[in-house]
């Protein structure tokens, strides 16, 4: 939505940004897939920090909201310099990721709806004894 009203400020920046067919290559589709680009790489970031379990990693995943949307802000507006062919091999690899994250959703809910059943079961059944 804000790619669509903002069409005409990105209109002057099409000579810089390398769209095969104009500025329409650019929007649409092609700036969802480029959105979905840099936000997996920033969760990657975010996950490799937090990984290391320092009180920096917890810092930084609590807080510093402000680096953290000018960091996304900026790579995305980056992100039109990276040319379009690459984000047709993206597409590919992030449908087939999307299924396998579905199927891992799945699984979890799966799993937590048998762990909270199986407290109320207990629950149910100490309270019955007593």
């Amino acid at each position: 939505m804000l790619l669509f009203t903002a069409k005409d400020i990105f209109n002057n920046w099409v000579k810089f940004i390398h769209c095969p067919e104009g500025n329409e290559a650019c929007f649409g589709m092609s700036a969802v897939f480029r959105m979905s680009f840099i936000l997996v790489l920033f969760h990657i970031l975010v996950f490799l920090i937090v990984l290391s379990r320092t009180q920096l990693a917890a810092i930084f995943h609590d807080g510093w909201w402000s680096f953290k949307f000018g960091l996304v802000l900026v790579s995305f507006i980056l992100s039109f310099y990276i040319d379009n062919v690459f984000f047709e091999g993206y597409v590919i690899v992030a449908r087939a990721a999307s299924v396998l994250f579905l199927i891992y959703q799945g699984v979890t809910m799966l799993s937590l709806s048998y762990t909270i059943n199986n407290a109320f079961v207990e629950y149910w059944e100490n309270s019955n004894n007593q």
